[in-house]
């Protein structure tokens, strides 16, 4: 997520009112321009490359994975039932324009001490 060669932070968010938090918040997100789908939110080089987010659950109802990169959250859309766990059906770009997602994601984070104050200030940063 931030430095090349090292590995990246990783948590679980396991508080039900931070889930639930994500769950609204994604269920908000407007969807992103026609340009936008074709291409991924976060950028193709070292370094930062945003939040990646997995449904360790695998709730049939919500997106198998997402990736939060600034403004903008890559949702890989959840299959129909009856398919192959962890499989995605496609995948959809949503603009986050207030970037709450990717601050209750710094947040979570913190609270997990995986990110600190330097951390979220580069990530702020490269945005």
């Amino acid at each position: 997520m931030i430095f090349s060669g090292r590995p990246n932070p990783a948590f679980v968010i396991d508080d039900p009112k931070v889930v639930a938090q994500l769950k609204h918040l994604l269920r908000q997100l407007p969807k992103g321009s026609a340009a936008a789908q074709g291409r991924a939110v976060s950028p193709d080089k070292l370094g930062d490359t945003g939040f990646v987010v997995r449904d360790v659950a695998n709730a049939a109802s919500d997106p198998v994975s997402f990736v939060v990169y600034g403004s903008g959250v890559d949702l890989a859309l959840p299959v129909v039932a009856g398919a192959p766990k962890g499989v995605s059906r496609g995948r959809a770009v949503h603009q986050d324009a207030g970037r709450a997602l990717e601050q209750l994601l710094i947040d979570a984070g913190k609270a997990k001490g995986q990110v600190g104050e330097t951390m979220e200030k580069r990530i702020k940063a490269a945005r």
